[in-house]
């Protein structure tokens, strides 16, 4: 599985809040799809030239979130029971609680507008 971040877009925010925000912006565009497994910590670390560890904590975030679940010994999934269809509402608070209230500012709306179109 190839999955391509854009850290770029959360300029500003420490490294492991820049990943995180990355995969939830994928998982709200529905790049990840529910039931769908994340790349493996390891894989998704080489690919962006990152600590293995920061990669862990963004999964550990995800999962504390209920936007990921895993079951012991196996692989982190996109969570089956998220919703689909994403308001901008719906995600507001989840970008509030990693970016914290400044969130708009450090991520230029770029999700809004995405999520919108």
């Amino acid at each position: 599985m190839t999955l391509t971040l854009n850290l770029e877009k959360f300029q500003g925010l420490p490294l492991h809040k820049r990943v995180t925000l990355a995969l939830i912006d994928a998982i709200l565009r529905g790049e990840l799809q529910p039931g769908e497994a994340l790349p493996s910590s390891r894989k998704l670390a080489k690919d962006l030239a990152i600590s293995r560890c920061t990669v862990s904590n963004s999964y550990e975030v995800l999962i504390s979130l209920g936007l990921a679940e895993t079951t012991p010994c196996k692989s982190i999934y996109v969570s089956t029971t998220l919703q689909t269809d994403f308001s901008p509402a719906s995600f507001e608070p989840i970008y509030r609680g990693v970016a914290g209230d400044n969130w708009m500012n450090v991520c230029g709306g770029q999700i809004v507008a995405s999520l919108k179109s």
